[in-house]
C-alpha cells in the first residue's frame, strides 16, 4: 500500500500511519487473512459516521445564520448521505487503495457505493483519531465541498419525488421508475441504495437509512443534475 501516495490524495499526513491502513482495510480482507484478529474499518466507519454529522452541521451553521433546524437537518442528510459519500471516494480513488477478500474482490466490491462510502467514513474516522477534529473537519470540507455548495443553492424541497415526475410527465412523457438496487447494514440501522430511472435511462442515485429515504434522495440528485444541465 503507497501510503504516501494516499495521503496526498487526501490532503494530510498521519502520524500513526497503521490507522490509514486500518481504515483501507474491509472486513472481507480480514476474515480470509491468516491473521483473523487484524483489525478491519469498521469501527473507523462507525467513528467516521459520527464525525461526518458533526463536521457537516458545524460548517452549515458556521457559514448562514439564516438556516433553521429543520433546513439543517435536512441539507446535512444530503450532504452525508451514502451517495455523497461515494462520490468522494471515487475521486479519491478510495477504490484503488481497498483491500478486499477474493471473494469480495471479484464480485465487484472496488466499486460498490457501500463499500466507498464506508471506507471514506472510515478515513475520517482515521483522521479524527490520529489528528483531532479540526483536521477531520478539513478533510471533510475538501472533499465534500461540491455537495455541501449544491445543497445550500438548492435548498430544501418538501417532495422532490412528486416534483421530478411533474418535469420528466411533461417535458419527456415519461414517469420516473425507481429501483433499489442494494441494502447494507445491521438490521437496526441498515442503509439501502435507489437508482431513479426516465426511459430506461439512470437520472440519479441515493441511498437512506429506508427504502423511501433512498428513493428521496435519489430524486433529489436527478433534480440537480436537471438544474445544471439548464432544464
Amino acid at each position: 500500500m503507497n501510503i504516501a501516495l494516499i495521503e496526498e490524495s487526501l490532503g494530510t499526513n498521519f502520524q500513526n500511519t497503521a490507522l490509514l491502513v486500518e481504515a483501507l482495510c474491509h472486513s472481507s480482507f480480514t476474515n480470509e487473512a491468516s491473521d483473523p484478529s487484524r483489525p478491519n474499518n469498521e469501527r473507523l466507519e462507525f467513528l467516521g459516521d459520527a464525525v461526518l454529522g458533526v463536521a457537516v452541521a458545524d460548517e452549515l451553521f458556521r457559514t448562514d445564520d439564516a438556516l433553521n433546524e429543520g433546513t439543517l437537518t435536512v441539507l446535512r442528510s444530503q450532504i452525508v448521505s451514502g451517495h455523497s459519500l461515494s462520490g468522494a471516494a471515487r475521486r479519491l480513488k478510495i477504490g484503488e487503495f481497498l483491500a478486499f477478500g477474493k471473494g469480495e474482490r471479484n464480485n465487484g466490491g472496488t466499486n460498490k457505493d457501500s463499500n466507498l462510502a464506508g471506507a471514506f467514513e472510515a478515513l475520517v474516522g482515521a483522521v479524527f483519531v490520529d489528528k483531532g477534529f479540526r483536521a477531520a473537519c478539513d478533510v471533510v470540507k475538501r472533499w465534500l465541498s461540491e455537495e455541501i455548495k449544491i445543497a445550500k443553492s438548492s435548498g430544501v424541497k418538501k417532495d422532490p419525488k412528486t416534483e421530478y415526475q411533474l418535469i420528466t410527465q411533461s417535458s419527456f412523457g415519461e414517469t420516473p421508475v425507481y429501483t433499489i438496487t442494494e441494502n447494507a447494514g445491521p438490521d437496526h440501522a441498515p442503509t439501502f441504495w435507489s437508482e431513479v430511472s426516465v426511459g430506461g435511462v439512470i437520472k440519479g442515485r441515493g441511498s437512506g437509512p429506508s427504502k423511501a429515504a433512498a428513493e428521496r434522495f435519489a430524486a433529489i440528485y436527478a433534480l440537480k443534475e436537471l438544474k445544471k444541465k439548464g432544464g
